[in-house]
């Protein structure tokens, strides 16, 4: 009853009935998840890791191929590098005559050095190791189900979190561990770059929808319209300009959107006019 009487109270009830509905039914569909569990092969999952990682050392120690990699990064320096510790890698790429700010992936790939290449992969493991490797099996996978809390609504902006196991965040190798009980099927959605899609859609910016329908990277399509063919710069651009950034590097970068794609950075303009306005 109280519910109904903010509804009554809003400045557009039947928008504000729409949105409590979408949400009671996420709520629901929230608790079925929490109470069935996610269906998880932890002989899958440990295959996978196997594959990727080689065999576990006794000690909680680095498996065989991070230590692998580890070797092939000191020895492309000449000294021995904890490729784990961005600062001591950005401390041996000076050391070797190569100015570089961090170890993001794509400042890494603009250089000429034979670190590169092991030390992206090396990256890359890693975080699987660290994030979804044996440790986190065992901690969050019990009678074939991953059971995190999944919560719907969870932030400001009304996307889903999980309380545990980073349930929505699961790299794609290590997802093949999902797998469906016999009789059942999984239908799977692939929400990837979403942003920007929904963005298309609803501002109708002609370039942007046309770049979203298509079946190739989105963000690889706009760094060949407006970033030169920088992907990491474009992505950077357009995740910025839905997020509200627009200083520094931001606002550089929504000038080149701007130019591009008029009718979406215009839409997301009126939208933080409005937010401040209160409409």
């Amino acid at each position: 009853a109280e519910q109904q009487r903010r509804h009554d109270r809003s400045a557009r009830p039947d928008r504000l009935r729409l949105l409590t509905a979408a949400e009671s039914a996420g709520m629901l569909v929230a608790a079925e998840m929490n109470r069935a569990g996610l269906p998880w092969r932890a002989d899958v999952h440990r295959e996978v890791l196997h594959g990727l990682l080689g065999e576990r050392y006794a000690g909680g120690g680095e498996p065989r191929r991070l230590a692998e990699l580890a070797e092939e990064v000191s020895a492309a320096f000449g000294r021995r590098v904890r490729p784990d510790l961005p600062a001591d890698v950005v401390k041996a790429f000076g050391q070797a005559g190569v100015k570089v700010g961090s170890t993001r992936r794509w400042e890494l790939e603009s250089l000429d050095h034979p670190a590169v290449k092991p030390l992206i992969e090396y990256k890359k493991l890693y975080r699987i190791w660290v994030a979804h490797g044996w440790s986190w099996l065992q901690d969050w996978v019990r009678d074939g189900r991953f059971r995190p809390e999944f919560l719907a609504g969870g932030t400001v902006t009304g996307r889903w979190v999980t309380n545990g196991g980073g349930g929505l965040q699961i790299p794609k190798v290590i997802r093949r561990a999902v797998v469906a009980d016999p009789g059942w099927r999984l239908v799977v959605a692939d929400a990837d770059q979403m942003e920007p899609r929904v963005l298309a859609a609803i501002s109708r910016d002609p370039g942007l929808m046309e770049v979203a329908g298509r079946e190739t990277d989105l963000y690889q399509s706009v760094s060949d319209r407006a970033f030169s063919g920088d992907r990491a710069q474009a992505k950077l651009a357009v995740l910025g300009a839905v997020y509200g950034q627009t200083s520094g590097d931001g606002l550089k970068n929504l000038a080149a959107l701007r130019r591009r794609f008029p009718r979406a950075v215009a839409y997301v303009d009126d939208a933080a006019r409005a937010g401040e306005e209160g409409r």
